[in-house]
């Protein structure tokens, strides 16, 4: 059975290819201009994504080419959930100004996740977003709201985990989240987070 010290070594030797070109046998073009290309690992990509791993088979044109564009997506996005395949983390914890540490911007890897099927790179974003929500420097109650509408733009059913978890805290927050015309504009603009909160708050009462 590996120890947690064979877990480690294996992580870094996973991410020391990162940068490495000569055993790469995949490449991913992004960039609304096509204007990066970052050379990858199938054995790599394709065992933490099913997306990644459907799209290298042999009847799908970017399995045979050995090349996938991704070229609708943020690319800061891209590169933090490419990171994260390789090293299991894809923000500078210590720094921040990092600002792949505000909510909307990890809302928007998770969304991201969600499109390339990583059941790891989303739950680490739960966990990163629910530390982020109740570390002792507090949040922005602007990024929060722009958080919710990445996440329920980007997932369609009641019972994901971040967006239970989003709920969670606009109902335990709601009189600091939601003032004055704030809370109309955010149901108005997120009917599904509205019936959330609702459903939320009538189960409660029940």
């Amino acid at each position: 059975m590996a120890s947690a010290v064979d877990a480690k070594i294996l992580r870094r030797k996973i991410g020391s290819l990162w940068d490495d070109e000569v055993y790469a046998d995949f490449a991913i073009i992004y960039g609304y201009e096509e204007e990066f290309v970052k050379p990858a690992h199938r054995a790599i990509i394709c065992t933490r994504s099913r997306w990644f791993k459907n799209a290298c088979k042999e009847h799908f044109k970017e399995g045979r080419t050995g090349t996938i564009k991704l070229t609708s997506d943020d690319p800061d996005v891209i590169e933090a959930a490419l990171h994260f395949l390789y090293f299991a983390h894809y923000a500078n914890i210590s720094d921040p100004e990092d600002t792949r540490l505000t909510l909307h911007f990890q809302a928007k890897v998770y969304a991201f996740a969600e499109k390339i099927l990583s059941t790891t790179l989303k739950n680490f974003v739960v966990k990163k977003v629910s530390e982020h929500l109740e570390s002792a420097g507090g949040y922005d109650r602007t990024d929060f709201m722009e958080a919710v509408g990445v996440v329920y733009e980007s997932t369609c059913w009641m019972h994901d985990v971040l967006r239970k978890r989003l709920v969670r805290q606009a109902e335990a927050n709601r009189s600091w989240l939601f003032k004055g015309e704030e809370l109309r504009e955010m149901l108005e603009g997120v009917p599904a987070f509205a019936a959330d909160l609702v459903y939320r708050g009538v189960k409660g009462a029940m």
